[in-house]
């Protein structure tokens, strides 16, 4: 089998789990948010262990070997609930004119049409009344689609008993099967590893702040939605008895966790094993990862006795943040000796070989800021919502016998 493919529909917690799973290769295994009409050579896809984006099921057939596919669905009328919410932020517009290069002048122009209609309408109960078709385009049932395909949404776009029969059973042909409402469960169904030494606690991305829950709707509401969200309601069910049927089902590792990468030279193109680092970005060929407020990295170690620590920072996201910016080694805070007056530079600190003996094979480093900052608050235009801390590219821990 191939790597694995993650068919991500959006507003499902796709965002959380494609950030976690790009961690467990290496950059250039990983290939995410590919333009659905993007070309590869053949094979090019069938060489990479992960590929995620806003692709349907369709996607696959461009592997010369089927992947694993994997999915996540979320409760049709959360989804629904989040996807109105989401489409009323300033952000989403803002997104929506960076990427005209990718989705092209006309499409782009006639998502922004239908988000300035839906904005219209500050109640959910007036916007479902008053523009119903809109209503079935943003809110419907995205995840039946994206299940069906393009090719079988043009041809059977009109017929939605065809078109949830093909969604049915392309879901039933997904190795890997994920429920947003039931997360932990449902990847520790998929793969144990997903879930073992803390690294299946996903951190929430691209949520929407304050978003009313489903109890904060009048029924007429709900009931609206519900019976507008049919195919998909039917679809989540669906998906609910095959995780029942396959629970006691023995499957190989959907993608096999890499080893921990040596402490004596680590780079973040290599997998992350860790928590609180947000998607890998890269510049000028150099790969670096942000912080949230708190981030850890478990780390190989093959040498003993005293060590020095050195990180190489490329960026902070504020004075507060670099101020006080505190490091730990297997939970024992060190004194850095080093350290810029601000990024981009190296920060380095003595580590008491004593700490690292308590764990002998591997290493955990933690990294902790005092405040973050998100670029969209800073910046109206910038619709990055991430909390960010620091940004590192290095992390080295060299034997004191070796300085």
């Amino acid at each position: 089998m191939s790597g694995l493919l993650f068919l991500h529909i959006p507003k499902t917690a796709g965002t959380s789990l494609k950030r976690y799973l790009s961690h467990q290769v290496a950059a250039a295994d990983c290939l995410l948010d590919p333009p659905s009409g993007a070309s590869f050579e053949p094979g090019v896809l069938d060489r990479l262990r992960f590929v995620a984006g806003h692709l349907d099921y369709d996607f696959a057939a461009r592997y010369l070997q089927r992947p694993f596919i994997l999915t996540c669905l979320r409760h049709p009328v959360e989804r629904a609930l989040s996807a109105f919410y989401y489409q009323r932020t300033p952000r989403l517009a803002i997104q929506i004119r960076m990427a005209v290069p990718q989705l092209g002048a006309t499409e782009a122009e006639q998502i922004l049409a239908d988000l300035q209609r839906l904005t219209r309408h500050t109640q959910l109960r007036d916007f479902l009344q008053a523009e119903p078709d809109l209503a079935r385009k943003t809110l419907g049932n995205l995840q039946t689609e994206y299940l069906a395909g393009a090719t079988a949404c043009a041809a059977h776009g009109a017929d939605p008993d065809v078109l949830s029969t093909i969604a049915f059973r392309h879901l039933e042909a997904c190795e890997g099967i994920l429920l947003a409402d039931r997360l932990p469960e449902t990847l520790r169904l998929v793969d144990p590893a997903w879930v073992q030494d803390g690294r299946g606690a996903l951190a929430r991305d691209n949520a929407v702040d304050g978003r009313p829950a489903i109890a904060d709707h009048a029924p007429d509401e709900i009931a609206a939605l519900t019976e507008l969200l049919a195919p998909d309601l039917a679809l989540y069910r669906h998906a609910e008895r095959l995780i029942e049927e396959r629970r006691s089902t023995v499957r190989p590792p959907a993608l096999a966790s890499a080893p921990l990468a040596n402490a004596a030279d680590f780079r973040f193109d290599q997998p992350i094993h860790g928590t609180g680092w947000h998607v890998r970005e890269a510049a000028e060929g150099t790969w670096f990862c942000w912080t949230d407020r708190d981030a850890s990295l478990t780390l190989r170690l093959e040498s003993t006795g005293d060590h020095r620590l050195e990180c190489m920072v490329e960026h902070a996201s504020c004075a507060e943040a670099w101020a006080g910016l505190a490091v730990t080694v297997n939970g024992q805070p060190v004194t850095l000796s080093e350290k810029p007056a601000a990024p981009p530079g190296r920060i380095s600190a003595q580590v008491d070989g004593a700490w690292l003996d308590r764990s002998p094979d591997h290493v955990a480093i933690g990294f902790r800021v005092p405040k973050t900052i998100r670029p969209s608050d800073a910046d109206p235009g910038n619709p990055d919502t991430r909390r960010l801390g620091i940004a590192l590219s290095r992390v080295r821990l060299i034997p004191q016998s070796a300085q």
